[in-house]
């Protein structure tokens, strides 16, 4: 097993930094391929005009709280993990934006994605992704670890999650794949494209206009779309 020294050792990192307006006015090449920006030229370019609107307001909010302090926040995308630390410097403003590629298994030193290697004879095969025993939520204190029974719903916005509980929604930085893939089965059921419901939180099942949804135990008892080819097995799951 590697040692956490060793894989700290390999991780890769991006350096992006930003003015006072949050413009891009430097970054390294691993910090231009995270941000899927080759060869698009970056120098002058805001960094929230790089994200999809749907989450600019959450990057706009971990840009902010570096005024208060060391800012993190972790990003799903579909082929890697990234871990985003943003930091205030002190002569001429403006920020400093770390990017660290933590990749879909073991850290690479090659940017790009790592081909897996070749089994080796007689080895333990690769353990499967564990279940989450917690969901992390990004504050601007840090993390916190949400219990997987508060959570009523997951809706996807760009690679991260919004998650609604009765105290109301919450930011995830794992995409709705990511989550899909780690939470209890027995418990979860994907409904849609954007949407996973916790089957524990849902008291009606109804239909209008031809379009079925599931009603959910939360504030304002807010409705979740079922999408068509979701339907079927919704149904088994409810016994219908």
């Amino acid at each position: 097993m590697q040692s956490f020294s060793y894989r700290l050792k390999r991780l890769g990192m991006g350096l992006v930094v930003l003015d006072t307006s949050w413009r891009i006015t430097a970054c390294d090449a691993l910090a231009r391929h995270l941000l899927g920006r080759q060869p698009a030229p970056l120098l002058g370019r805001s960094i929230l005009d790089l994200h999809p609107p749907q989450v600019r307001q959450r990057v706009e909010w971990l840009l902010e709280s570096a005024a208060q302090g060391p800012a993190s926040l972790l990003v799903s995308l579909p082929d890697r993990t990234i871990l985003v630390r943003v930091v205030a410097l002190e002569e001429g403003g403006g920020l400093a934006m770390a990017l660290f590629d933590l990749g879909d298994a073991d850290a690479t030193d090659h940017p790009r994605a790592a081909v897996p290697a070749s089994p080796t004879p007689g080895a333990d095969p690769a353990p499967a992704t564990a279940a989450l025993a917690k969901v992390p939520i990004t504050r601007h204190d840090g993390v916190f670890l949400l219990d997987p029974t508060k959570a009523v719903n997951f809706e996807a916005a760009g690679h991260y999650t919004t998650v609604v509980t009765a105290a109301g929604p919450l930011f995830c930085g794992l995409s709705l794949r990511k989550l899909e893939e780690r939470l209890e089965d027995s418990r979860f059921i994907r409904v849609h494209r954007s949407y996973i419901v916790s089957l524990n939180h849902a008291t009606t099942l109804v239909r209008e206009d031809g379009r079925t949804a599931l009603v959910m135990d939360a504030p304002d008892k807010p409705r979740v779309p079922v999408g068509r080819n979701h339907m079927e097995r919704v149904r088994q799951r409810l016994g219908l």
